[in-house]
């Protein structure tokens, strides 16, 4: 059956959050998990907001072209905001991409949700940030979760660890030949595989979390 499109007046009424990186893997999912559950009014902030049609057309849903290193533009979209997940990541590219997506990011995120007095916080690290070794994409995840943590330090961290499901090639297949547990808390992190449904159940769980 299909669902009733969204009034003003519903909108107004559900707290908001804020999806940093929603137009990726994870970020769908959990763009879907929280319009179906309708108790939040989603706000996709993207650079490229043509990337986000589809998940502009759920219900609940409303995209805003930000960019997430855009100081004015973060402070624009946060200042509406109840919670902020930051899902943004890459897995390859120059360390010049990895320091931008990994460090400006989540410290600029930490500064700003500090200045504007508080926001609940959702930072989706990476399993293994302990012990990073050669990899610029360890090393910077691990940097940056600790910039943000010293903005704000009730800042949520997730560290999932290989993420699956339908949308995927690779571990689609690997997943086949091999069961993966899902997200098990350790004190106030998450660790080891998971589901791309787990994680973006997790992440909708941390950012209900008063």
């Amino acid at each position: 059956m299909p669902q009733m499109p969204t009034s003003p007046a519903d909108s107004a009424r559900k707290p908001t959050v804020v999806l940093l990186g929603g137009t990726g893997f994870v970020g769908r999912a959990l763009c879907r998990q929280l319009s179906s559950a309708g108790d939040w009014r989603v706000v996709v902030a993207t650079r490229e907001s043509t990337r986000a049609r589809a998940l502009a057309a759920l219900p609940h849903v409303v995209v805003e072209q930000v960019d997430a290193l855009d100081e004015a533009g973060l402070r624009r979209v946060l200042a509406r905001a109840d919670a902020v997940v930051n899902l943004i990541a890459i897995l390859h590219g120059t360390s010049r991409q990895f320091h931008a997506a990994h460090i400006e990011g989540p410290d600029l995120l930490g500064r700003e949700v500090r200045r504007l007095g508080g926001r609940r916080v959702v930072h989706v690290s990476a399993i293994g940030v302990d012990e990073p070794r050669d990899s610029l994409y360890l090393q910077s995840k691990a940097w940056g979760e600790r910039l943000v943590l010293d903005a704000w330090p009730e800042t949520t961290v997730l560290r999932p660890s290989v993420i699956f499901g339908a949308e995927d090639r690779f571990i689609n297949t690997f997943a086949r030949l091999q069961r993966l547990a899902l997200l098990e808390r350790t004190s106030s992190m998450y660790r080891s595989p998971c589901t791309a449904v787990s994680a973006s159940s997790a992440a909708a769980g941390a950012s209900r979390r008063s």
